[in-house]
């Protein structure tokens, strides 16, 4: 039928039918027939699936109204079995199920037990007065943030399952996860995501152009200080570091928060003839919630332990925290990367997308983390530098992670 010969052209064809190039074709690896008994079968087991949920719920639910010396430890069970990671279906990138989620794991038990040795109680106040802060550079529909909220909510409270001592009543999750994307749709991606994988109390999303490495060193320098820019003085400094860029509204938009998204419904022309009338308040003109925004972002009280990007590559930004001007990132943080790499040094790119200048040569991070200008006070040791490939079109990526020393 025609539906399916422009489902094989548009998988399996070898020439791009807009440029005429020769194109490889997609790694198809399973075809799930559009039918009713398979849809029969889906509904099936979705509805299995929550009748068993729901009288496990039920179940713990009266275990907890008859109460008694166990209380606790069933408030616990419940807690941990209310955080389950619900069912995908999809998959993270690999490094960031793998080697990212071990990494908070570990932070997360040394966070919650800071002498291994100790047999005391969990410290729930030290726990509430300092968040351990996830960074995502370039994070598109949101799903890595997603995976690791999920997953480390469940670990916690795992770990608060197996402590007989601690208090169950309203445990303190430590982690917040941050995205960061240029694109303006991102957020009606994210948010709506988060919200149905219940992760949307700890994961935030940010329109933020991070080719703008100043305004981002900026941001770093506020988080390491552990103070909320929620002042109009704050404000006018990140608006005077990027003068030059009035006209840009990609970059002006930076700090808009999509957790406390408003109705911007003013136009671009009216943004302008605003930024006109007054060159300096520039950056009030392109965001009607400045304020809100920035004192929205979670400064205060958190440390940031992970910076990640999976499949984005911005070569100032690496240079730049690669570089001596980079001092607001503490020991023991970790940086992650996934992204299209040459398989050996010098080789052709032979892949249609991304293009040549998009991909990263094999040894190009390990150089940039390694060696170049970089002071005492900015040193990384490489943890992991490995080629991989990606499940679509056999092309080769890197898996690399660093930690600063």
């Amino acid at each position: 039928s025609a539906p399916t010969q422009d489902i094989l052209n548009f998988f399996f064809a070898t020439k791009s039918k807009a440029t005429n190039q020769s194109r490889k074709p997609w790694k198809m690896r399973q075809v799930i027939i559009d039918t009713e008994k398979n849809w029969e079968e889906v509904s099936n087991a979705t509805l299995k699936e929550n009748n068993m949920r729901e009288k496990k719920e039920q179940f713990f639910i009266q275990i907890l109204q008859k109460g008694g010396e166990n209380d606790s430890v069933n408030q616990n069970a419940l807690l941990q079995y209310r955080h389950l990671p619900l069912p995908r279906l999809w998959k993270p990138d690999p490094l960031v199920q793998k080697d990212v989620l071990h990494f908070l794991k570990m932070k997360l038990v040394s966070h919650l037990s800071p002498d291994s040795t100790s047999n005391e109680s969990i410290n729930e106040e030290m726990v509430k007065n300092q968040e351990l802060q996830v960074w995502d550079l370039g994070s598109g529909s949101g799903r890595d943030l997603a995976f690791l909220a999920e997953e480390l909510k469940c670990h916690f409270y795992n770990h608060l399952s197996e402590k007989e001592e601690t208090k169950a009543s309203s445990p303190c999750f430590p982690f917040q996860f941050v995205g960061f994307d240029n694109h303006k749709g991102s957020s009606k991606r994210c948010m709506p995501f988060w919200k149905h994988r219940l992760v949307s109390d700890v994961t935030y999303s940010f329109l933020f152009d991070l080719n703008k490495v100043p305004l981002f060193q900026e941001l770093l320098a506020k988080q390491h200080q552990k103070q909320p820019a929620d002042s109009s003085h704050e404000i006018d400094n990140l608006n005077n570091s990027y003068k030059e860029d009035e006209s840009n509204e990609k970059a002006i938009a930076t700090t808009a928060s999509l957790r406390e998204e408003e109705d911007h419904s003013t136009n671009k022309s009216d943004q302008n003839n605003q930024a006109k009338k007054n060159p300096n308040d520039v950056f009030h003109a392109m965001t009607t919630t400045t304020n809100k925004s920035l004192s929205s972002f979670p400064f205060s009280r958190n440390k940031l332990i992970c910076l990640y990007a999976i499949r984005y590559l911005n070569r100032k930004l690496l240079h730049y925290i690669t570089s001596d001007e980079c001092l607001f990132l503490e020991k023991g943080t970790v940086f992650a990367m996934s992204h299209f790499c040459k398989k050996d040094q010098d080789c052709k790119w032979e892949f249609d997308h991304p293009k040549e200048k998009h991909v990263l040569e094999r040894m190009e991070l390990y150089d940039l983390f390694t060696t170049g200008n970089k002071s005492k006070q900015n040193q990384w040791e490489v943890l992991k530098n490995d080629i991989c490939l990606d499940g679509d079109h056999g092309r080769t990526l890197i898996q690399f992670v660093a930690i600063r020393t």
